[in-house]
């Protein structure tokens, strides 16, 4: 099986802003994947990325997390929330200059008969002495294809030069 990825949007952030858009997808893939260099306005040390579909901000999302901050690690578990987790990311006070790095990708993005899962892998460093590292897995408890995806920053902004690319992948050989 071979892998082809089409670039379909990216986003560069030139004025700090609390969220970005993804719409008009492509229903001709087989999945997305969206990769993310980030970095936050928020006064603090760390920040974290949520994302949601087709506008829908209702109770149809659940994810589940495993991550670790230098020696400790967490699982962490939401039901029934109004978006996904995607990452955390470095924040104001972090080392200058540095990005988070993420991806997420979404298998059956257009499909209308099963639900959405996502699978997003990530690395943010915090400061001269310290690096997350976490996996999400993601649902969204919808039939409905996704012709638009959602980043929003948690607490602030994303700064200025954070890049969203979103693509488009057909999977040969199914």
């Amino acid at each position: 099986m071979s892998n082809f990825l089409q670039p379909l949007q990216t986003v560069t952030i030139s004025t700090a802003t609390n969220s970005i858009t993804f719409s008009s997808i492509n229903q001709n893939y087989t999945d997305l994947v969206v990769f993310l260099s980030i970095r936050g306005t928020y006064a603090g040390t760390i920040d974290y990325c949520t994302s949601w579909n087709n506008g829908d901000r209702s109770s149809v999302y659940s994810d589940s997390n495993f991550n670790g901050t230098n020696n400790t690690y967490n699982v962490y578990r939401d039901n029934s929330t109004t978006a996904y987790n995607v990452m955390s990311y470095p924040a104001a006070t972090s080392t200058a200059n540095t990005f988070g790095s993420g991806w997420m990708h979404i298998p059956n993005y257009a499909s209308s008969t099963k639900g959405k899962t996502a699978l997003i892998n990530y690395g943010t460093p915090m400061n001269s002495t310290g690096y997350q590292v976490g996996m999400w897995a993601g649902t969204y408890n919808s039939t409905t294809p996704i012709t638009s995806v959602t980043f929003y920053a948690g607490n602030a902004n994303f700064a200025i030069n954070s890049k969203f690319t979103l693509y488009g992948v057909l999977r040969a050989g199914i």
